[in-house]
């Protein structure tokens, strides 16, 4: 028996999310390259260059885990608010 071929073949629900953010690469290429004004072939070819990522792994993955922080506190508020209303009704 082998193993699988891949991480995605592991996690599917990875595979749905880089399919969600290929889409939107893919849309967000369509409406530059429909959108744009290209004066030369040269315009349109560098304008329709691959997305090339270059922000820094852990200064994402820390906005990550802030944007996390923010939503539990939100939770939690939330959670308070219902328990106080339901206390008081």
């Amino acid at each position: 028996m082998t193993g699988p071929a891949s991480p995605l073949d592991v996690h599917p629900d990875l595979r749905i999310r880089l399919n969600a953010v290929e889409g939107v690469f893919a849309k967000l290429t369509r409406r530059r390259l429909k959108r744009g004004t290209f004066r030369s072939v040269v315009d349109l070819q560098v304008a329709n260059e691959p997305f090339v990522w270059i922000a820094d792994p852990k200064r994402v993955l820390a906005a990550v885990k802030r944007g996390n922080q923010v939503i539990h506190w939100m939770v939690l508020q939330a959670k308070q608010l219902i328990e106080a209303a339901q206390a008081s009704a």
